[in-house]
């Protein structure tokens, strides 16, 4: 390309930057479009100095004429032709090149204040109208501001509003005392209620206010609940009341078949007719007849009549069977229990009035005063054939005898010697000890009441024992006493692991 074209180019492309920008000349009617973008720094032109007269002169109207073709159909051609035109050649115009380049920011410095000028007007006059538009609002006030306004402007109107305030105040204050002494002065409706509760008691409920429904209404509730609340805790006895179940006649028969088997055919009935108590087999023959009458009374269907005899003829039965006493079995097992009791509390007695001789430190306590002394009123009641009432007195005693002998014996070593003249005499004292280790468990057995597996072990030891025992026996009819005493003292020591488990110390 030649020095020609090169200026060509030159010109084409300064032609272009001084070419007036379409936004400018918009700015002074769509301000609002400048707003949104106020400084377009990439469509603004970059100021070159014009190039020289001679080169204006020769090609005025060719830039002219080539610029709005150039940017209407290309507009970045021109200064992407330029650098490509720079690069490929350089040194073909070493020396212009550069200095039109250096030249053209001080060509028209005019031009650039002129544009900076119409920019800062075109600011002013949005910010001016921004003002005004703030202006214009604020001016105009809305109604809070003008009640805001009134009630510092006008001082007088609000003292005066203060003033009414505070006459309607008292007004009201005024009115509620009165009402209230008019109520003090008045008895109210649940005094005159409690004064005269029969006051309107045949008032219709159509003649009642609403309110007097209601205080009706909550007095009906409270005695409900007064009510449960009574039955629920058996009627203030703080028992629970529970209601009866309903009578039915298979009930009743139900009943009658336990009744007739206690007042006619159970061994208690024939224990009284054997007795010969003529007192007591006739409030028997009166519980029979007591029956009878029940079961007339359920033929006629009146089953709580029914139900009254029957529970009359077992009350009967039960005060027969008082009267008549115990059989002849049972007062020969509670002999066989007493003499029992009072030959181990007689040994235990003369134990511990043994060691108080040995000991002189040594103190009795309460436990040995007590229990002899309950001993002895068990023999007295023994005297009056009263076996029952002595047992229980010597059973206490010998809880109480037995706690003595405890406390004597406190860390101290027990050695028994015995010394017998016979080994016959050995095996009566064995077999001996071995009856009262058999009563013992027995008593104690119905004292304590053991559970099922306990009991189940000490009848185990009781049979081995009681096997052991019968097999001794049989030595010593044969008069092999030293072989029966070893099986029964074998005896002795089986049963009283049955005594242990039933909480009774014993002394091997």
């Amino acid at each position: 390309m030649t020095k020609p074209s090169i200026l060509v180019a030159i010109v084409l492309a300064m032609g272009l930057l001084f070419t007036p920008s379409p936004g400018l000349a918009q700015f002074d009617d769509e301000d609002d479009a400048f707003f949104s973008d106020p400084e377009p720094t990439k469509k603004e032109p970059v100021p070159v100095e014009e190039p020289e007269p001679s080169v204006t002169k020769e090609e005025p109207t060719k830039a002219s004429v080539v610029e709005p073709d150039v940017v209407k159909e290309k507009p970045t051609s021109a200064p992407v032709v330029e650098p490509d035109i720079v690069k490929e050649k350089p040194t073909s115009a070493p020396v212009v090149e550069p200095d039109i380049v250096k030249e053209e920011p001080k060509a028209q410095p005019d031009e650039q204040a002129e544009r900076d000028r119409k920019r800062a007007e075109i600011r002013q006059r949005l910010r001016d109208k921004m003002k005004q538009k703030a202006a214009e609002k604020m001016a105009k006030p809305t109604e809070p501001d003008i009640v805001k306004e009134e009630s510092v402007v006008q001082p007088d109107d609000q003292a005066e509003r203060d003033r009414k305030r505070a006459e309607i105040r008292q007004r009201l204050r005024d009115r509620m005392k009165q009402k209230a002494a008019e109520k003090m002065a008045k008895p109210t409706e649940p005094d005159v209620v409690k004064e005269k509760p029969t006051v309107q008691p045949k008032a219709s409920p159509a003649a009642l206010s609403k309110e007097e429904k209601l205080k009706r209404k909550r007095i009906e509730m409270r005695k409900r609940l007064r009510q449960k609340m009574k039955n629920a805790t058996g009627g203030g006895t703080g028992q629970r009341r529970f209601k009866k179940p309903k009578l039915t006649a298979k009930k009743i028969q139900q009943k009658m078949t336990f009744v007739e088997s206690s007042v006619k055919t159970s061994p208690t009935v024939k224990r009284i007719r054997e007795s010969g108590n003529e007192e007591a087999i006739a409030i028997l023959d009166k519980a029979v007849a007591l029956f009878d009458n029940s079961r007339t009374a359920l033929e006629a269907e009146d089953l709580k009549k029914a139900d009254k005899l029957l529970n009359d003829a077992i009350k009967e039965a039960g005060k027969a069977s008082r009267m008549a006493g115990k059989g002849e079995r049972d007062i020969e097992l509670e002999k066989e229990d007493f003499a029992s009791h009072k030959k181990s509390i007689s040994n235990s007695l003369a134990a511990i009035e043994r060691l108080v001789k040995e000991k002189p430190d040594a103190k009795v306590k309460g436990e040995y005063k007590d229990g002899k002394a309950l001993f002895e009123e068990g023999l007295k009641l023994a005297e009056e054939n009263k076996y029952r009432e002595a047992n229980k007195k010597l059973a206490q005693a010998r809880t109480l005898v037995n706690d003595a002998m405890k406390k004597l014996r406190d860390k101290d070593t027990v050695t028994m010697t015995l010394e017998f003249d016979s080994p016959a005499d050995e095996y009566k004292y064995v077999h001996d000890r071995y009856l009262s280790y058999a009563t013992l468990v027995d008593v104690v057995g119905k004292q304590k009441k053991p559970n099922k597996r306990k009991k189940t072990k000490i009848d185990q030891f009781v049979a081995e024992s009681a096997d052991l025992m019968r097999s001794a026996v049989k030595l010593a009819e044969n008069d092999e006493f030293e072989e029966a005493v070893k099986v029964a003292d074998t005896a002795n020591k089986t049963i009283a692991k049955g005594l242990r488990l039933l909480g009774v110390m014993v002394f091997e």
